[in-house]
């Protein structure tokens, strides 16, 4: 163990000891803070119940194509080493990524007519840095992705004016009399910034898609896709094409409403780990009258939708076999699943979402729970 230890402690002083797996992509991935600026009055964890600014990062694809450099902020990183996680200075702080800061937006017509995606983290994270594998991902494909993380929510936050942000809710209970309130405030968080990206493009000089957006998110953060995909159903100056959750329990309309209300009329997705029960989403699914699928990924738990499972394996926290899926396994999965969706409401090609035989030979351990699409 101790010889364990000192191998880990050596390993991640080493400036690039981890890269996250590289964009499958054609093209480099940009990535931008922005702060802003949205007043909630009823918000449960800040300060007076007042927040005044949501971080907003936009991960956008870019002709740049940038070295491995670490990704964490350095006060989030040190924050998990000594906080949460008790790892020796520097094991996260040294992960590194392909991301390149504040690179140029492209402006090439066929990429302003993809879809934005909107995406939401956990409630109390890992936050929006911590999907790199994901996110980055979707942008090196063409992508431009709005990614929205609450302040005094998360772990800790960067604001661009080099301001930072700590949780007020490490340690309390992850319970409805927290979740109910704050899904509620996300879900305002969504709709707001949807409202404000056309504006935000200009601002930005950001040629992306402001008419037609994808929603997704994971844990608290894809039930607030749910949710805003009804609430946004009606609108007439924006489209939201479909809605994906990332394992994240049902909660507001889609985990109470039992009535046709919450019907989308646009496909949804729901990703789900082996920890997460099927019966959730059976009210969700039986009210959809667009395509709709449940799938799961056994020998996985909640976090490992997020880049913890890159995490885990690198440090030793866990091995793949015996029941545990292996890290770059799961990652190809969420980017090849995830992906897939997004391809499949822009061009109505299902590809890895087929299911058919072809798919379930390339992905024998994936477990196809609900298939709403009329097909086999």
């Amino acid at each position: 163990m101790r010889l364990l230890y000192a191998y880990l402690v050596a390993a991640f002083t080493l400036s690039d000891a981890f890269t996250i797996p590289p964009p499958t992509g054609p093209y480099g991935v940009g990535v931008k803070p922005h702060a802003f600026s949205h007043t909630t009055t009823n918000d449960p964890v800040a300060i007076g119940n007042v927040s005044t600014e949501i971080l907003l990062t936009f991960y956008y694809p870019t002709t740049e194509k940038p070295e491995p450099r670490p990704y964490l902020y350095r006060a989030l990183a040190s924050y998990l080493e000594s906080v949460i996680f008790s790892f020796p200075r520097g094991t996260l702080a040294n992960i590194t990524a392909r991301l390149a800061p504040e690179a140029p937006f492209l402006s090439d017509p066929p990429l302003t007519k993809l879809p934005t995606l909107i995406f939401g983290p956990g409630l109390n994270g890992p936050p929006t840095q911590i999907h790199n594998a994901l996110l980055a991902d979707l942008a090196s494909h063409g992508y431009t992705i709005v990614a929205l993380d609450h302040p005094y929510e998360q772990p800790y936050l960067d604001f661009p004016d080099g301001t930072g942000v700590f949780s007020r809710i490490e340690g309390v209970p992850l319970e409805p009399p927290l979740i109910l309130p704050m899904h509620a405030v996300r879900i305002t968080d969504s709709i707001a910034t949807l409202d404000a990206l056309p504006t935000l493009s200009r601002t930005l000089g950001a040629s992306f898609n402001t008419t037609h957006y994808v929603l997704l998110g994971f844990s608290v953060g894809g039930s607030v896709s749910f949710d805003t995909a009804v609430l946004e159903k009606n609108r007439t100056s924006r489209t939201i094409l479909g809605a994906i959750n990332l394992d994240g329990t049902p909660f507001g309309l889609a985990g109470s409403e039992n009535s046709s209300a919450i019907d989308i009329h646009v496909p949804s997705l729901f990703l789900k780990s082996s920890t997460h029960p099927h019966d959730d989403a059976v009210n969700w699914e039986s009210w959809q009258s667009g395509w709709v699928k449940e799938i799961r990924m056994p020998g996985t738990n909640h976090t490992d939708f997020s880049d913890y499972v890159l995490w885990k394996q690198w440090l030793g926290w866990s091995t793949p076999g015996n029941g545990v899926v292996e890290a770059k396994r799961m990652v190809e999965f969420v980017r090849g699943f995830v992906g897939a969706f997004v391809g499949f409401v822009v061009d109505g090609k299902e590809g890895v979402l087929s299911g058919d035989e072809g798919v379930r030979r390339e992905w024998p351990e994936v477990e196809w729970l609900y298939n709403g699409t009329g097909k086999p």
